[in-house]
């Protein structure tokens, strides 16, 4: 759990390891979390043929000295079919599942399996966080951020435009 891994973190950190403790703590007791200033979707078929912003973002935030990280995931459209919560599933196959609390439950095996799901039904989310201050401890305005990645990597205006 929490707690565990941070006083094992904090009893194997070597010196000069503080600010990462300080950062661990953070995330895991005051919840101060880096905040999303980017986000594409692309469906897996597409991955290929349609370009990613995210390296150009990432290179502007660091070349701003900002501190940013991309998480990048997948998710089927099925978790999100239109048969509903009430309706069956068509699948007699359940997965069981933990929640956050430990407790057990079933889901339709659609929501979990690539061997169900359609390649067409899967879409790549790529995010981009950025920290919530600097390496000098300068506070960063995730909103201010937000709107110069879409002003200036995402959209921006020629300079006859200006």
């Amino acid at each position: 759990d929490d707690s565990s891994f941070y006083s094992y973190a904090q009893k194997h950190a070597a010196s000069g390891r503080e600010r990462g403790l300080e950062l661990l703590a953070d995330l895991l007791f005051g919840r101060r979390l880096w905040k999303r200033v980017y986000e594409e979707s692309v469906p897996v078929d597409q991955l290929k043929s349609q370009p990613s912003l995210c390296p150009a973002t990432l290179n502007f935030l660091r070349a701003q000295s900002i501190p940013s990280e991309m998480i990048e995931s997948s998710t089927s459209l099925t978790r999100f079919s239109p048969r509903g919560r009430e309706r069956r599933s068509r699948n007699t196959l359940k997965v069981v599942v933990k929640d956050v609390h430990g407790l057990r439950f079933l889901e339709p095996i659609e929501v979990h399996s690539r061997l169900v799901n359609r390649l067409d039904e899967e879409i790549v989310i790529r995010r981009i966080f950025v920290a919530r201050e600097d390496d000098l401890r300068n506070p960063i305005d995730p909103k201010l951020v937000q709107q110069r990645v879409s002003s200036e990597v995402v959209s921006p205006r020629a300079e006859s435009e200006v």
